[in-house]
Order: C-alpha cells, then structure tokens, then sequence
C-alpha cells in the first residue's frame, strides 16, 4: 500500500486473488490494509478464482468496507469536466460468473474505457 500511495496514483485497479484460503481469517487485516490506498479519484476491484473458490460474499464485504468500488460485470464512470473515462470488469471467467454482454449494455457510448478481468485469456475472448 505505502509503494503504490508513494506513486501518487489517479486509479488503484486491483484484479483479483484478494486471498487463497480462510477468507474470514484475512478479513479485518486486508480492511485495514486497503482501506489506506489513496488514489486521487478511486479503488476499483473485481475477483479473482481464488476469491470465488473461499467465499466471494467475505471479499465482496472486504472490498465494500475499505472503500473499493467493485466493478464485477458493472461500470464505474470518472468525470472530468466533459469528459468521461469508464473503469469496467468482468467476474470470473473460470467460476462461469464473467457478464461481459452486461458490462457492454451498461457502457455508455461516449468516453474511453478500461476493462478488468482476472484471467489475462479473457482479453482474447473480449476482442472478438
């Protein structure tokens, strides 16, 4: 946490894999990490296998009470001024729970987007 407030950061995205096992175990130990981030505008997050396979509603909690917007098959849009930047992400792709016809039907047509996704195959699967 401390390197990445030391860059000084617009966005903090954090794809997935928040813990491996015992979520409940972690819980208040990853609040109290993640709730320090500071990025100028916001946290977004989506999860990863891992996060499903131990209890995807414990890390869910976790990202909800440090502050982080969870953009799992969902937008997240950042203005400024006219313009509009869209922070998007998909659920897991090996867990059956990536949406992204739903995070399409959400976007909007103007501004640039970024989609998140825990498995870096799903940006081929994204493309076509």
């Amino acid at each position: 946490v401390e390197v990445i407030n030391a860059q000084k950061p617009d966005v903090v995205a954090i794809t997935g894999d928040f813990v491996t096992n015992q979520p409940e175990k972690w819980e208040d130990d990853l609040v109290s990490a993640l709730q320090n981030l500071e990025p100028r505008e916001v946290s977004v997050a989506v999860l990863g296998n891992h996060d499903h396979w131990t209890d995807g509603r414990v890390i869910r909690r976790v990202l909800r009470r440090s502050g982080i917007v969870d953009v799992c098959n969902a937008v997240h849009t950042l203005r400024r001024g006219d313009e509009e930047f869209h922070l998007c992400g998909v659920d897991d792709f090996w867990e059956r729970k990536a949406d992204l016809n739903r995070v399409l039907e959400s976007l909007p047509k103007t501004g640039a987007a970024m989609l998140l996704a825990h498995e870096p195959d799903f940006a081929d699967l994204s493309s076509k």
